[in-house]
């Protein structure tokens, strides 16, 4: 009988134990954060994974699915190699920096800057573009600009017309934290009864 509950206690102590180290884990790694923008003609939507800069995150990686509009497509991140600062799109169209500000910290209300995302990539036509998504107005979501260039024009260029929102959400690593201290807690409560 003691040999048993020295071994729960001995579970319940690495299952605690192990928590502790993802946690730390799940601290340094990216934060994931789903977007999306409206123009009433031009609808998108996306993801993005982020680093830390500062006090403000950096996008990595990401994709934006263009549904509506002249530029219905799958577009992919076109990363910045000077983030924070800002850097020129490869047609010379855009300055883009890829931020997201976080004035609240990570996972309050984050915004885009007024340099925005870049993405490129083929659209339904087959055309290569890159397609800018900014905002003017600090750290609020209420209005963005969208605009796409082919290499010749601008196809696109809304602006200040958009509603755009960005929420941070919980990666995998963060979910199976809270799992398996929600396990740790269930088992406690469970052994002293």
């Amino acid at each position: 009988m003691k040999k048993s509950m020295f071994r729960s206690l001995m579970n319940i102590r690495s299952l605690c134990a192990t928590a502790l180290i993802l946690m730390t884990v799940a601290q340094v790694q990216a934060q994931v954060a789903a977007f999306t923008y409206n123009d009433g003609t031009n609808t998108a939507f996306g993801t993005l994974n982020t680093t830390q800069v500062g006090t403000d995150e950096w996008a990595t990686s990401g994709v934006l699915n263009v549904i509506a509009g002249l530029d219905v497509g799958v577009y992919s991140l076109i990363a910045n190699p000077n983030a924070p600062a800002p850097s020129l799109s490869p047609y010379g169209a855009f300055n883009y920096d890829d931020v997201v500000l976080c004035p609240g910290g990570v996972t309050s209300d984050p915004a885009l800057t007024s340099n925005g995302l870049l993405f490129g990539g083929l659209n339904g036509s087959g055309q290569l573009l890159e397609i800018n998504i900014y905002i003017n107005t600090g750290f609020t979501n209420a209005t963005a600009s969208f605009g796409s260039y082919d290499g010749t024009g601008y196809n696109v260029d809304s602006q200040n017309v958009g509603q755009y929102d960005m929420q941070c959400v919980p990666e995998p690593t963060s979910m199976a934290v809270l799992g398996l201290g929600a396990v740790c807690l269930l088992r406690r409560r469970l052994k002293k009864s």
